[in-house]
């Protein structure tokens, strides 16, 4: 067994879930009345960009608020967590922020040293938001008392609760120890500037975590500009239609459910956008062969043809596609060239110079691709051009060599990537790690790969552990979810490795993921985690992506609209529809509803109909224009 383990040091782990910190932070002495007898040290530059990035989070804190309802909620949500469960810190500063009283002695039990330290913290900053007349005799010493605690997080959080409370004697106690030799001094002078002059200096790293749990605590369970954040995001994500699209076409394809092809055929041929290319050569590979093949339906730029072959690459479908590479193959300046090479690849001189001539390229990303090319064909005559790849500068390529290695059954590759994931994450090459897990996945379900994932996992740790987690869950792996479900929320929702780690959470689909999954949407910036969220809730029966698929059903072209009735029916079943087309919304127009009708006929046939006709209390239809859709619908399937 392989001895692995990452040591990433608490710092990280807490500076992930706290949020992101921004900007450079410089430590420099900021004497005020209280301070003046102490040795001041050599003051420093200010650093502007530091003093910007603060202001921004100063700002931005300012549009949170929180109201009674906002500690309610709070107090539900703890109520159900458990510690170290993702939200308890958001929701335990909500307590404190919404101004909760009754709360307090919940807080102060937050604060017990065998509790988790980010929760502690949590909790001391949660103290500080409750403001002096929040807080009774009792909870002001403890919070005092927590500015001494041996936990430094802890320490620096009871600083920062400590001048927010108003308390003179709170702010005294925070200038005795930014006058002394305690290791938290330099920091204890900069909550106290900033905190006198929000806007016009620097936020210490203590500061900013506050600024990041209300941010959260204020999306979660308060508003933002006065309005509930959630529903925001929500709303937004409804009126992308380029969005809503792609979650029907994923769930589409995940779902695959008869009659879907048909429509997912005229989108293709019809439509424009990558996720049609990309989830119409997964549902119907064979179909698009064809249509390439015949002409009838061809890329339109070297953009469509990448995505056609990089799809083909990456579910090793070469075999499906042979006419398609040979075409791609005749592409100049497109790394379709390289790849369809070294997919094809025979024992020909013109195969060899294309695929020798795609390792060379200059550019990374060809490389890579011609590595990727030959490694899923195993093409044993590269092996020792891929061992010589690992040491290129490019951390892409650097990755996919270590991979193909792998997926080659090289013992090399294996050893390269477990002295890779051995080095402290703060130390690693930049990515290469991700790429690294990235790559994998792309060679899964591979015996090879999987047997090395599976060989490392239990030795792995925090990020790493989440992605060889999800890689094994992605592919049927009976294992537990809880590390993943630990690791997830502390990822960043742009990375790769969030996406990945929502699909594992998926393939399970059991309480606690889903319960998570929908906890975490929808998220600020992450259209790829979003998509991802919301087909997987769907996929799960959870209501939270339902506005979407409604906002898809009601708004896109025809064959997209029908698609997403489809995925409506298959997840929610055909009750929901049937609410929807007798109640349509005030933008409805006629079109709209017949449109739905015809959906609900086409999905659920003659008994479809029959179901509407008791909703809407008529045997007859041509009055009525969700029941002619229906008709249609219903008929049009039984030609099929």
């Amino acid at each position: 067994m392989f001895a692995i383990k990452s040591s990433r040091p608490l710092r990280a782990y807490l500076g992930a879930y706290l949020g992101a910190f921004l900007g450079a932070f410089v430590w420099g002495c900021f004497a005020t009345a209280e301070t003046a007898t102490a040795a001041a040290p050599a003051p420093q530059t200010v650093d502007s960009v530091a003093v910007e990035e603060s202001a921004d989070f100063v700002a931005r804190d300012a549009r949170v608020s929180f109201d009674k309802r906002s500690a309610d909620f709070a107090r539900l949500d703890l109520e159900e967590l458990s510690p170290g469960d993702y939200g308890r810190s958001t929701a335990i500063v909500a307590l404190g922020a919404s101004g909760s009283v009754r709360g307090r002695s919940y807080l102060l039990d937050e604060t017990a040293l065998d509790h988790l330290s980010y929760e502690r913290a949590a909790a001391a900053y949660a103290l500080g938001e409750l403001g002096e007349r929040g807080l009774d005799g009792a909870s002001m010493d403890r919070l005092i008392a927590l500015a001494d605690d041996p936990d430094p997080l802890v320490r620096t959080a009871a600083l920062v609760g400590l001048v927010r409370t108003g308390s003179q004697a709170a702010r005294q106690t925070v200038a005795r120890i930014a006058g002394s030799a305690d290791e938290t001094a330099p920091e204890a002078r900069q909550i106290l500037a900033h905190h006198a002059d929000p806007r016009g200096s620097e936020a210490p790293k203590s500061y900013r975590r506050l600024y990041e749990l209300r941010w959260g605590a204020g999306r979660t369970y308060g508003v933002v500009d006065g309005k509930v954040w959630g529903a925001t995001l929500m709303k937004e994500l409804a009126q992308n239609k380029i969005f809503l699209e792609a979650v029907t076409l994923q769930l589409t394809r995940e779902l695959d459910f008869p009659g879907a092809k048909d429509h997912m055929l005229e989108i293709l041929l019809e439509g424009e956008g990558t996720p049609r290319i990309v989830e119409s050569i997964q549902l119907m590979p064979l179909e698009v062969e064809m249509l390439i093949d015949s002409g009838v339906w061809v890329p339109q730029d070297l953009k469509e043809w990448r995505w056609v072959v990089v799809t083909v690459l990456n579910n090793e479908l070469h075999s499906v596609f042979p006419r398609t590479l040979l075409k791609s193959m005749a592409l100049e300046n497109s790394p379709t060239r390289w790849i369809a090479a070294g997919l094809l690849y025979r024992e020909d001189k013109q195969f060899k110079e294309i695929l020798d001539e795609g390792f060379r390229h200059p550019d990374p990303n060809y490389r890579a691709y011609s590595l990727y090319a030959a490694a899923a064909v195993e093409l044993e005559d590269y092996l020792e051009r891929m061992k010589q790849m690992c040491d290129d500068p490019d951390p892409w390529v650097k990755a996919s060599a270590i991979g193909a290695l792998i997926r080659m059954g090289s013992q090399i590759g294996a050893e390269k990537a477990i002295d890779l994931l051995a080095i402290p994450y703060e130390d690693r090459p930049p990515q290469v790690a991700s790429f690294l897990f990235e790559i994998l996945e792309r060679f899964a379900p591979d015996q090879n790969v999987m047997r090395f994932v599976e060989t490392i996992a239990p030795n792995l740790d925090g990020a790493d552990r989440a992605a060889a987690d999800s890689l094994l869950l992605i592919h049927g792996a009976l294992i537990g979810s809880d590390a993943l479900r630990h690791e997830l929320p502390l990822i960043s929702p742009i990375m790769p490795e969030a996406h990945r780690g929502v699909r594992g959470l998926a393939r399970i689909s059991h309480g606690d993921d889903v319960k998570l999954l929908a906890r975490m949407f929808p998220r600020e910036s992450a259209y790829k985690m979003n998509a991802e969220l919301a087909v997987a809730l769907a996929r799960a029966g959870h209501r939270a992506p339902e506005p979407l698929l409604q906002a898809a059903v009601w708004t896109l072209p025809l064959n997209q609209s029908v698609l997403a009735a489809g995925c409506v029916r298959a997840t929610y079943g055909e009750a929901t529809l049937l609410d929807w087309v007798t109640d349509p919304p005030p933008t409805a127009t006629e079109s709209d509803i017949m449109r739905l009708g015809y959906a609900i006929g086409e999905w659920g046939g003659l008994p479809a109909v029959q179901d509407l006709q008791r909703r809407l209390g008529t045997t007859s239809g041509a009055e009525l224009p969700a029941l002619r859709g229906a008709i249609l619908g219903a008929l049009g399937a039984r030609t099929r």
